[in-house]
């Protein structure tokens, strides 16, 4: 008991440290990326699923509070932020017990995580985030907190397009961590169908995969191309969650030459025989390695003209 009320307090103190760090974001204008988002979205945008619907309300929400003012938009991204946070100790504390204020602290104030919550473009990932916290908090307590876990993975793929990646982690999770209950058993198996439901739904852009080339600045390049390109850049930013200096740009990538596109190559080999091996020993392991591979998955799907940067890397950070 004295250990759990310790674990809270630190946890509370965390929580307010990272609201003072994010603090000075209310007083920052608009970027350049939020205005041009704020501009183009949809004056009544469509229910569908996947999509950013939920995000667009959220920031039609803010708009109508706020207008077009800077101060209300970042202070909603920071208190989606905090509230992950408190998902994150929620569920690292099923997982493993010792680890969730550790876990939490890096989470909250880890500097790779500032991207998101600081620019309004970041909302979408920082509901999904949420969304997909909420799922597998649910899935892991089990009995009635089942009642919300459907919810949380529609609100996953309501909060952005690769929200879907929500029904695998959370197969994942169980898979792992609820191997012998019968939650893991039909709940877990049917996540994974409602996953492949999910992608039979956008399957038009499975087929743009192989009709058309990414387009990155006015250019087309080849598709196998791109998703190098990817890979090589999704490790160099999961090298900055080690020593997070050097933060990047879009096109910074194509300044990472072949040996960095070889090693990631190499590096992604390691990680698929890790987690195998993991599996039945590690299962903590298994599911750190397993869950960004999962996150980033759609980035070399389903058809996008962007390469993966630090706002992407948000739901991977958990």
């Amino acid at each position: 008991m004295a250990n759990r009320t310790g674990a809270r307090r630190a946890v509370t103190g965390l929580l307010v440290l990272t609201a003072l760090v994010y603090a000075p974001t209310l007083r920052h204008p608009f970027a350049y990326e939020d205005q041009n988002w704020l501009a183009n979205i949809p004056v009544e945008p469509p229910l569908s699923l996947p999509s950013r619907s939920l995000t667009y309300l959220s920031q039609h929400l803010t708009w109508r509070f706020a207008g077009f003012e800077p101060p209300l938009y970042p202070a909603v991204n920071v208190g989606l932020h905090l509230v992950n946070g408190l998902l994150v100790y929620g569920v690292v504390s099923q997982l493993a017990p010792a680890a969730a204020v550790p876990a939490t602290s890096i989470f909250l104030l880890h500097r790779l995580n500032s991207a998101p919550v600081a620019y309004v473009t970041g909302r979408a990932d920082l509901l999904m985030t949420t969304a997909v916290l909420l799922a597998m908090l649910c899935a892991l307590a089990g009995g009635w907190w089942l009642v919300g876990l459907v919810p949380a993975l529609v609100l996953a793929a309501m909060s952005k397009e690769s929200g879907i990646v929500a029904a695998p982690l959370v197969a994942l999770t169980l898979r792992l961590f609820r191997r012998e209950t019968w939650t893991a058993r039909y709940v877990g198996y049917g996540a994974v169908i409602a996953a492949g439901a999910l992608c039979g739904l956008v399957s038009h852009d499975l087929m743009r995969v192989f009709t058309a080339a990414p387009v990155v600045g006015g250019a087309a390049i080849p598709w196998h191309e791109h998703a190098s390109h990817q890979l090589a850049m999704t490790w160099h930013l999961l090298t900055l969650a080690v020593w997070p200096f050097g933060f990047s740009i879009d096109h910074d990538v194509l300044a990472i030459g072949p040996l960095a596109h070889l090693l990631a190559y190499l590096f992604t080999l390691q990680a698929l025989v890790l987690v195998v091996w993991a599996w039945p020993r590690a299962p903590i392991l298994a599911w750190c390695l397993a869950v960004p591979m999962i996150a980033v998955a759609p980035r070399f799907v389903f058809h996008t003209s962007e390469f993966i940067t630090e706002v992407q890397l948000y739901l991977p950070m958990v």
